[in-house]
């Protein structure tokens, strides 16, 4: 019996498969999914299985080395997620280890282990057995015969395996202290009232964590140094487990309107598999999400919510933990790893059905997942990026292929998927009213901010949005202003000779930021001070040019010094902590102002905001890329839907230097199909998605020429191959250096019938190229 094996390394030119022989004794232990020990090079390595097969074919057999040790009694990836992990390598032209990495719960084959746990009382066979075995050890760690022996148990249902991680995650400790064993009465002479205390305290309670002694006596560390140093208490590091959410979320089981209870069992009674839910904002999607959900888990399922943002988690959380209590891991980047793998432990383990995240948790290896739920699924934090290769939307669909249900929620689909909806690909649905009751659309006014600047506002507000937020604040009602932009300003710029602060290493200007008075990159994140004269001309006329949110809350504060401003935008919510507590200071009616960014267009829920203003509408919308009007009538439609959520009539007002460009118009009218008409024209007329599919491929070097010339290479190589193939090539442009590095990009553009011998025909260029292997340059492909 042979295997292959993938072998974890970070070197694309060994990123293959290694084929081993299955010595006889393993034979009965070798199975997909699982890890095995084996002889790599010149040392020991671990591996997962990822085929089996009775006879050996290749070449070298006489030089095929055998597995030395199979690690795992079962396998740690299903056959799902390893099918899964194959189709991402050949759909993305990856490698073996960027395909899996996602798929395991800490990127590594060898951080995970078994303990083993008691489950049940032996008979006085499975007793013997027992006895014979370590509990102590890990499973992997056990010798072979008592290897055999846990499986046994297992088997017969005595013991459990409790997945845990190692290697990477540290043990969180705190600092205990305890009394020394042998104190006698002569120690406790020329003691202080509060050291004498101390040692009471630890009389009675044994042991004690050093901040809980201090927090219950009320004390200063000076007198446990004072004992530390006279020898009569003992510190200690002691593990502490991560402490279970306690917090008792509320949550009011809402009455469904007809449109909901329709929508429901449209969704349960469609045989497609993807359902897109297009419904207004505030129609009631999350609700709709709960019941199906609950659903699922009554049928013994398991379900993924995934949200664009943690920003959106604490919300998303309150719901669902409320409804399902402890059911809920929760599944987000700004988990230290400790805490990421303890949700994840929850999840192998069968404790939670749910798993409520970002995109990364759509891979969360769930036994018998039914339902996929994506919210806002418009969000570009869901499509493919450099980093992470990988579509969310299609992996999510690619999961529950003949398996269960995929729901895509949005109040501005994208515009491929929308079309592919109404053609009758996938089930859609749509919600037309609000499912409060009471709820009243907002009133929405479109400003020209040309009109203003003619009659003599040069403020960054119009007169009617300054005439509103007086309004609302003297009602102590809530306001959210939205720019897409954070910082002070954009760029600076000297007036005298045009020239434009930049980045060193990127051919991008630098963005001012006045908390800290330094001029910024937002591409690689390197700082300047503010130049008091032009670097070009020796000029002294340095203007700052443009807007950013820092800038609005100035201009605020200046204009409603009363007023509680919260700033929300990647400066300021920076830590995991940060969404939390900001969500609750809104919910909480602590704030009366939230300026901020993209986070709060999506999905925020507060019944108090009546005023939404729209500062700049026009900074996504020229931007290059087919998507820019698509963006920006998304933006915009998103964050004005956060206006009159309840009975209380809202106000939305959009500021715009082009009005009349129909993305803005559209936003301003709510009308999505009137925007999609439009949209889906100039998409028809161009070739754009999703009447053609785009690949792009980005060469990136620290040398402009190479990073070109490799490009050349492959459009050369390509169209070598093309044959009929009626694709067409872009030509080859120069983007912006980042990082001191040059990047040159073209793009193919094809109809989807095409894609497979397109992606055959990259692969060949690619293996040809080997530019794997090339330490010059990089190839970046995005899909």
């Amino acid at each position: 019996m042979y295997c292959d094996l993938f072998i974890e390394n970070n070197y694309s030119k060994i990123d293959i498969l290694y084929s081993y022989i299955v010595p006889k004794t393993l034979e009965n232990e070798v199975e997909i999914g699982k890890r095995a020990i084996v002889s790599f090079g010149k040392g020991i390595r671990t591996g997962l299985i990822l085929k089996i097969y009775k006879t050996y074919e290749g070449d070298f057999k006489d030089e095929l080395k055998e597995i030395i040790d199979i690690i795992d009694p079962q396998p740690i990836l299903s056959n799902e997620l390893i099918d899964l992990g194959l189709w991402m390598k050949n759909r993305y032209l990856l490698g073996y280890s960027k395909a899996f990495s996602p798929l395991l719960p800490l990127g590594k084959l060898k951080a995970i282990k078994r303990e083993m746990i008691i489950k049940k009382y032996p008979v006085e066979e499975e007793l013997d057995y027992l006895q014979k075995l370590d509990l102590k050890k890990y499973y992997e760690d056990l010798p072979r015969n008592q290897k055999i022996l846990a499986k046994k148990l297992f088997e017969r249902g005595i013991i459990e395996f409790s997945y845990i991680a190692i290697a990477r995650i540290k043990e969180k400790t705190q600092k205990f202290l305890r009394l020394r064993d042998d104190i006698s009465l002569n120690d406790l002479k020329n003691l202080s009232e509060k050291q004498i205390l101390v040692l009471n305290f630890l009389k009675e309670n044994t042991e004690s964590s050093k901040k809980d002694l201090m927090t219950g006596l009320g004390i200063s560390n000076s007198p446990i140094k004072s004992l530390l140093d006279k020898n009569l208490i003992i510190e200690f590091d002691k593990k502490i487990d991560l402490k279970e959410d306690k917090k008792n979320y509320d949550y009011e089981e809402k009455n469904l309107n007809e449109e909901q209870v329709m929508a429901i069992k449209n969704i349960e009674d469609t045989d497609k598999e993807v359902s897109l839910l297009y419904g207004l904002t505030g129609s009631g999607k999350t609700e709709i999400y709960l019941r199906l959900a609950e659903k699922v888990i009554k049928d013994g399922g398991d379900v993924i919510v995934l949200v664009p943002e943690i920003g959106l988690t604490p919300q998303m959380i309150e719901r669902f933990k409320g409804k399902f209590n402890n059911e809920v891991a929760i599944i987000h980047s700004k988990l230290s790893p400790t805490e990421r793998f303890e949700e994840y432990r929850k999840i192998l383990n069968g404790k939670v059905h749910i798993a409520v995240g970002v995109r990364s948790a759509v891979f969360v290896p769930f036994k018998n997942l039914k339902l996929i739920v994506v919210d806002e699924f418009h969000d570009s934090s869901y499509k493919f990026h450099d980093s992470l290769k990988y579509n969310t939307l299609e992996i999510a669909i690619r999961r529950m292929k003949n398996k269960g249900k995929v729901i895509l929620g949005s109040a501005t689909p994208s515009v491929s998927l929308y079309y592919k909806a109404s053609k009758g690909l996938f089930n859609l649905v749509t919600l037309k009213k609000r499912a409060m009751k009471n709820a009243l659309m907002p009133n929405s006014y479109l400003v020209d901010m040309r009109e203003e600047l003619l009659k003599g506002n040069l403020s960054i507000f119009s007169r009617l949005l300054k005439d509103k937020m007086r309004e609302k604040l003297e009602k102590k009602e809530q306001i959210i202003l939205f720019l897409n932009r954070r910082g002070f300003s954009n760029f600076v710029s000297c007036r005298s000779c045009g020239h434009v602060i930049k980045c060193n290493s990127c051919d991008i200007s630098m963005t001012y930021h006045r908390t800290n008075n330094r001029l910024i990159c937002h591409y690689c994140g390197s700082t300047k001070v503010l130049p008091k004269v032009c670097p070009e001309c020796g000029s002294k006329y340095i203007k700052l040019f443009g807007l950013g949110t820092q800038k609005i809350e100035e201009e605020v504060k200046n204009l409603y010094p009363e007023a509680r401003v919260l700033r929300m935008d990647r400066d300021t919510t920076n830590s995991k902590e940060s969404y939390g507590k900001y969500y609750k200071m809104i919910k909480d009616k602590k704030v009366d102002i939230i300026i901020g960014t993209q986070m709060i267009s999506k999905g925020f829920d507060f019944p108090d905001v009546t005023l939404v203003g729209v500062v700049a509408a026009d900074l996504s919308l020229f931007i290059s890329g087919y998507e820019a009007s698509e963006d920006t009538f998304q933006l915009i439609t998103q964050v004005s839907g956060r206006a009159g959520r309840s009975y209380k009539k809202g106000d939305v007002i959009i500021q715009s230097y082009s009005p009349g460009h129909y993305a803005i118009a559209h936003a301003a009218e709510g009308s999505y199909e009137s925007f999609y008409r439009d949209e889906i024209k100039e998409r028809e007329t161009f070739s754009y998605p999703p009447f053609k599919k785009i690949i792009s491929l980005e060469f990136v070097s620290a040398n402009e020429n190479i990073a070109k010339k490799w490009a050349g290479g492959f459009i050369y190589n390509i169209g070598k191959l093309m044959g009929d193939l009626n694709v067409e090539v872009t030509k080859i442009i120069s983007l912006p250096k980042i990082k001191n590095l040059y990047r040159c990009r073209f793009s193919l553009k094809f109809k989807d019938e095409e894609e497979k011998l397109l992606l055959d025909i990259l692969k060949r260029v690619l293996n040809k190229s080997k530019i794997n292997e090339e330490k010059d340059v990089s190839l970046n492909i995005e899909f």
